[in-house]
Order: structure tokens, then sequence, then C-alpha cells
């Protein structure tokens, strides 16, 4: 009987033997490779149970820190749905109480109620930069006069012209001196000069200045 094989026969008749009486025993016993087998999909699965099986457990598994793979250009972005997701969210977002500076403002228009507010009839009047402005009249304002040639452009009308009595005019007294109220030089009656055999004898063409004449 080969020397392993007659032990095996005593073991199978139920023959005590001893581990030490088995001849040439190698060394180790390797395990086939069949790790894959004890897989949660293997033929064989190992299951541990988390509360009877696993000693020495710590009572808390604090994360280690990776919120930046998280963030928006992280390796693992989160993202939330507004709508379904975040709960409790209130129904209007009024902006804080804060203040601008005037360099923030870089468009539109002021509306006049925006614009301080000051006393009746003064205006705002620069004082040069760096400096606010103050209210004050408006410069030039008030009772002033123009000389003759600030006039240099446009007409008078009549009612800028100086009154007079009923039926005179205004006559020429020389450069430099002011016209005066006055009757028309060489007025009154003088139709006989313009008779035919007159001095000044009006003239009129049949044919242009009658209107109206008679058929022949």
């Amino acid at each position: 009987m080969p020397f392993i094989e007659r032990p095996f026969r005593l073991i199978a008749e139920g023959v005590d033997v001893h581990w030490d009486n088995i001849l040439r025993k190698p060394n180790l016993f390797p395990p086939e490779a069949h790790a894959a087998s004890h897989g949660t999909n293997g033929s064989d699965p190992v299951t541990i149970d988390w509360d009877t099986q696993i000693a020495g457990k710590p009572s808390t598994f604090p994360p280690e820190a990776h919120a930046s793979t998280h963030a928006a250009n992280g390796s693992d972005p989160v993202t939330v749905d507004w709508d379904t997701q975040v709960l409790n969210k209130p129904s209007a977002f009024p902006p804080q109480a804060h203040a601008h500076s005037v360099a923030d403002i870089t468009s539109g228009r002021f509306g006049l109620s925006r614009l301080p507010d000051g006393p009746s009839g003064k205006v705002l009047i620069a004082q040069g930069i760096g400096n606010d402005p103050i209210w004050g009249d408006m410069p030039g304002a008030g009772p002033h006069t123009h000389a003759a040639s600030d006039i240099v452009s446009g007409r008078l009308s009549l009612s800028r012209l100086p009154d007079g009595p009923f039926g005179k005019v205004l006559m020429a007294q020389g450069e430099g001196n002011d016209p005066v109220w006055g009757d028309v030089s060489g007025g009154g009656p003088h139709a006989p000069t313009h008779a035919w055999d007159g001095s000044d004898p009006v003239t009129i063409d049949w044919n242009t200045q009658i209107a109206n004449k008679p058929g022949v």
C-alpha cells in the first residue's frame, strides 16, 4: 500500500490517524483561484452579517473631505432640481438693504423723483470738480439791459415798439439822436399834383391796370 493511501483507508474505516503520522505532507495547501465565485454575483457568494460578524466597528464613519468633487466643475458634480428637490423655498427673494457707489450707475437716466429737492425757483450751480453743486439763483437772471448792437437777428414785433400819440409817426432826427413822434412831412390835400396836368401826374395803363372794363 502506498505510504499515503493507507492512512486515508484507515480514516475511512473509522480508525483515528494522527496528523503527525502522515508522512510527506506538503507544507502549504494554497487554495485554487476562485475568489470570483464568492463575489456578489458569483456561484458561491459570501455574506457577512454586519451586526454579528464584524467586530470592532467604529461608532461613526465621518466622510473624507471631498466637497470639491461635487462642485459644478468637480469630478462628481451634484445637481439638484429646483422644482422637486429644493423644499420650503420662500415665495419671493427681496434683496437685502444695501448701497451703491455712483460708479455702479453705468446706464439709463435718473427720474426727476430721484434728483435732490431744493428751494423753489433755485437752480443747482456747479462748484468745480470734486465739489457738490449748491442751490442758487440762475446766473444772469433778473432785470438787465442790452445794447442795440446785441440784437443781431430777427425782427422786433410791433408790441416791442414804443407807443405814441394816435395818428403820429416816428420821425428820424439824424444819426445818434432818438426819433420823435410827429406829423408826416408834406401831409394834407395834394391830389391836384397827380392830375394829368399836375406837377406829378399819375399814369395808368389801360391794358394792365384797369380791371373789369366794359366790352366794346
